[in-house]
């Protein structure tokens, strides 16, 4: 069927917000993904520093945090 040229730039006006909404989401995504990959590598990391020094357990809130003073 044929359309007004006008129909199809609008019609591009609404891909175009459309893509830019999907593309604000996956920086959000990323952000996420991201958090929860340092998040992840952190405990890792706890748990392998905790096993080198022997320990039987630890405090997740605790261990290889820096103290604010």
């Amino acid at each position: 069927m044929k359309f007004p040229i006008e129909w199809h730039e609008q019609n591009l006006r609404y891909h175009a917000q459309h893509l830019a909404t999907q593309e604000a989401e996956l920086e959000r995504m990323r952000a996420t993904v991201q958090s929860a990959r340092e998040r992840y590598l952190f405990a890792q990391a706890q748990i392998e520093h905790a096993k080198a020094k022997g320990l039987d357990g630890f405090d997740a809130e605790r261990l290889l945090k820096s103290r604010a003073k």
